[in-house]
């Protein structure tokens, strides 16, 4: 991300599409399931335990969100 806006800001488009075309994926999956259920979900397969969102913000189906947040972040 921060390679994403370093590249823009410097005006090097080429470099930015081609690393923002890589993380489309990833985008889309947090715009899709919101960022904050996302991001709780991945980092409770860390150290770092974040818990549940807030009410309203529901959690993520646990036997879901693994394979396919997977796929979209490490699939090249």
């Amino acid at each position: 991300m921060v390679t994403l806006h370093r590249a823009l800001k410097n005006r090097d488009f080429k470099t930015g599409n081609a690393i923002y075309k890589k993380m489309e994926p990833l985008f889309t999956f947090f715009r899709f399931y919101g960022v904050p259920q996302a991001i709780k979900t991945i980092s409770s397969w860390t150290d770092l335990k974040l818990g549940d969102p807030r009410p309203p913000l529901r959690p993520l189906p646990p036997g879901f969100i693994p394979s396919e947040a997977y796929r979209v972040m490490y699939t090249p």
